[in-house]
């Protein structure tokens, strides 16, 4: 029987910027072996949902195994049950680049292509029961069009229609097309393909609301034609699931071909909804538009609420000796997670200039960054911390490719590859190893949740008034019992700039006056803590 790996948060103390270390007990990456993999490149840009946990406990999988680079390529899953057994490997056939979806009832949808070059089409696998590995498969349309579908994206939502986007192969210019189709009958039926938008790579992500019908679809769409580094962040929403509004829906998040920034968004992206019915997305950026390994990389968060860009993390050392592999930069693979107390989780890949294989490419190690609102993110944590300089084919340990649970249960359940060369072998960087497959979960209480608290009744930041303001501005909210408060101030950047409250405070209705002489205008957030509850009000200071 495998045993199930826990990982302990030590957080050390440090100030912005700093990263804290999690200690090693072992000389190699955490986790516990699901399977093995050849073809190490799991997805080409966003890395997508191949880990989801039900309701009851139980834990999905499923990855793509390889022999060597590109000669057989199989689609694989396996289940953990609430009472820590494993099912075992079922491999289903010679299908690739897999994302999976949960039904309401816990059974798993897994979507991918099939992995036979020159004819691909895509299909749609529906466990039987919860994790039995019984799986029907039904073929989703091939082709929108005159062009084929390929690397597909999933959710299942709430009234248990299966969502679905995908890519066409079909290029028009340097551009692909984003496509959209839906399942209402679990699988057996499907509509025809929609165009949603162009895309210059395969990368999207499709979530549904755990609260609601909503259902949203999230993607870069080019400013910039001529290279794959000049994108926005576009999202459009479903109300109900059914309906779209393909032509006048779309939302431009980040805004950055219309202002000549100098800010671009990459090709990683992710999204989840929240417990408040907030979509919340992250994605990566480049500086200067351009790629290169040595220019400025961050990752960036906004809500569909607040309609605030947050950078979460930056990199911006000097690269001389390696490379970070194809389709990456710096920080890339991100995935965001959400508990029922709306803590928001993050994970991504980290590459260091100064670990890299003897092969020439970084070796990338897995951090996690949490918020209890999307505006404020913990310092990163290094989860994985298995540097391994200089390492030769077989004896590196290089993390990469992670996908998390969109859904936080007692655990946040990651899944990722640990690439014994590093580098992506489909695109001959590195040498053909046999790569683990590992599964590692983090308890919710390490992530700052007390999973029996309930936020205390009474517990309410009202909307500062006036707003927007001039200098000052009343901000009133309803505290619970007799306890300690604090309510702060953060810039746009996340910075906390005033506090202006921090003692011990009795039940009932409290005013306090924010002065914001020697504050440029712009927009700034209230923050106001009651035991380890949070809760936020948006500022605009006009001048």
């Amino acid at each position: 029987m495998r045993r199930i790996t826990e990982i302990l948060i030590v957080t050390i103390a440090a100030s912005v910027g700093a990263i804290c270390v999690v200690p090693k007990a072992l000389a190699n990456s955490p986790g516990d072996t699901v399977g093995f993999t050849q073809y190490d490149l799991q997805s080409l840009c966003s890395i997508g949902t191949r880990v989801a946990a039900d309701t009851a406990g139980g834990v999905h999988f499923t990855w793509m195994k390889g022999i060597n680079s590109n000669s057989t390529r199989n689609l694989v899953y396996d289940y953990l049950s609430p009472s820590g057994q494993w099912l075992g490997e079922v491999v289903l056939g010679r299908y690739g680049f897999p994302q999976m979806a949960l039904m309401p009832d816990g059974r798993a949808v897994i979507v991918s292509h099939r992995a036979n070059v020159g004819s691909e089409s895509l299909y749609c696998a529906v466990d039987a029961a919860p994790g039995q590995g019984y799986f029907d498969f039904y073929p989703m349309p091939e082709r929108m069009g005159t062009a084929t579908m390929l690397w597909p994206y999933v959710t299942v939502d709430r009234s248990g229609q299966i969502q679905a986007v995908a890519s066409s192969a079909f290029y028009i210019g340097n551009q692909s097309i984003l496509g959209y189709n839906r399942s209402s009958d679990g699988g057996p039926s499907w509509l025809s393909w929609v165009p949603i938008d162009s895309v210059m790579m395969p990368t999207a992500a499709v979530t549904a609301s755990p609260v609601s019908d909503k259902v949203s679809v999230i993607y870069c769409h080019p400013f910039d034609t001529t290279n794959q580094w000049s994108n926005d962040i576009y999202y459009i929403q479903s109300l109900d699931g059914t309906n779209w509004d393909w032509q006048n829906g779309k939302v431009n998040v980040t805004g950055y071909g219309n202002d000549n920034d100098s800010i671009s968004a990459y090709l990683d992206l992710d999204a989840v909804y929240d417990y408040n019915d907030n979509l919340h997305m992250v994605w990566n950026t480049v500086i200067d538009r351009d790629p290169g390994i040595g220019s400025r990389i961050s990752i960036f968060h906004a809500d569909q609420i607040s309609e605030t860009l947050v950078e979460i993390t930056r990199t911006d050392e000097t690269w001389t000796n390696c490379g970070v592999g194809s389709w990456n930069l710096t920080l890339a693979k991100m995935s965001v997670s959400v508990h029922t107390s709306n803590l928001l989780v993050a994970t991504y890949v980290r590459f260091s200039p100064a670990d890299c294989s003897a092969g020439g490419y970084a070796n990338g190690d897995i951090y996690l960054q949490h918020s209890p609102d999307g505006i404020v993110w913990s310092v990163p944590v290094n989860i994985t911390n298995s540097p391994s300089p200089n390492c030769n084919p077989g004896d590196c340990d290089s993390d990469h490719w992670p996908s998390s649970a969109e859904r936080i249960d007692n655990y946040m359940h990651l899944f990722y590859v640990n690439d014994r060369d590093a580098g992506a072998i489909p695109y001959y960087e590195g040498s053909i190893t046999n790569n683990p497959m590992l599964y590692y979960r983090i308890p919710v209480d390490q992530l700052g949740v007390d999973e029996d608290a309930i936020v205390p009744s009474g517990f309410t930041l009202h909307q500062n008034f006036p707003n927007p303001f001039n200098t000052e501005t009343s901000i009133e909210f309803d505290w619970p019992t007799a306890s300690r408060a604090r309510l702060s101030i953060y810039d746009i950047a996340g910075r906390r700039i005033a506090t202006l409250l921090e003692r011990h405070i009795g039940p009932g209705c409290h005013r306090v006056t924010w002065d914001a002489t020697g504050q440029t205008s712009g927009i700034y957030f209230a923050r106001l803590e009651c035991e380890g509850r949070f809760r936020t009000a948006k500022l605009i200071l006009l001048k």
